[in-house]
């Protein structure tokens, strides 16, 4: 195998492989108007991105009040996301089956860390065709400690079998680029809905725009 400074990539999901924040603001602009005469619901977004559901569980009861029903809720929105997916698909970010049939051309392990439950994960990977690619999926419901935690990055660099130090993590959101830092990966953030702060920035291996960025990345390191 060829000398190079990498041998993994770990993938968020939400936001980094997956359209769904965008999608889940909409549901929960639709929910919060439906369900508690709440509007903005969609806010709850960016307050709750890299969390796991049971950490985002009491941000929700704070916003919605004290009518708040958290299994109603839960069940409404995904009855909503499921709608969306029949008819539309999963919403895939551009770029992305061709980043990874880039790293299994050149023998890259792969691994999902997402916070989101497994449940949710297989079923958005499995709808979009992702399965195949990827050599390990983490999800939230697997670890004691979510984002910004590091215990899901080092798990997966651990089931990989790959030192930390020869993985990229890739994410979107704070919580996931505190979270792959703390376990010592090299950290990627491709924006979604954040724009990275100077504490963010500083945390950082790269900044890129896409994930086809992430090929020249590869091939420069």
């Amino acid at each position: 195998m060829m000398n190079r400074k990498f041998d993994a990539v770990v993938f968020d999901m939400d936001g980094l492989m997956l359209d769904t924040e965008r999608l889940a603001i909409a549901a929960w602009d639709s929910l919060g108007q439906e369900l508690y005469g709440v509007e903005n619901g969609g806010q709850l977004v960016y307050q709750t991105l890299g969390l796991k559901s049971s950490e985002s569980k009491s941000i929700m009861a704070n916003f919605f009040g004290p009518s708040y029903n958290h299994e109603e809720t839960i069940q409404a929105w995904r009855k909503f996301n499921a709608n969306y997916i029949a008819q539309n698909g999963v919403p895939v970010k551009p770029g992305l089956y061709q980043l990874l049939q880039w790293l299994r051309n050149h023998n890259y392990k792969t691994a999902v860390a997402s916070s989101t439950s497994a449940v949710s994960v297989m079923r958005h990977l499995n709808t979009a065709g992702l399965v195949q690619y990827f050599d390990a999926i983490l999800c939230g419901d697997m670890v004691e400690n979510g984002k910004p935690a590091p215990d899901i990055f080092a798990l997966a660099c651990n089931t990989l079998k790959v030192p930390v130090a020869r993985c990229i993590g890739l994410e979107d959101s704070f919580n996931g680029i505190r979270s792959s830092y703390a376990a010592g990966l090299a950290t990627v953030m491709i924006p979604d809905l954040v724009q990275p702060t100077p504490e963010i920035e500083a945390l950082l291996y790269a900044k890129l725009n896409t994930l086809t960025d992430v090929i020249n990345l590869l091939e420069q390191a």
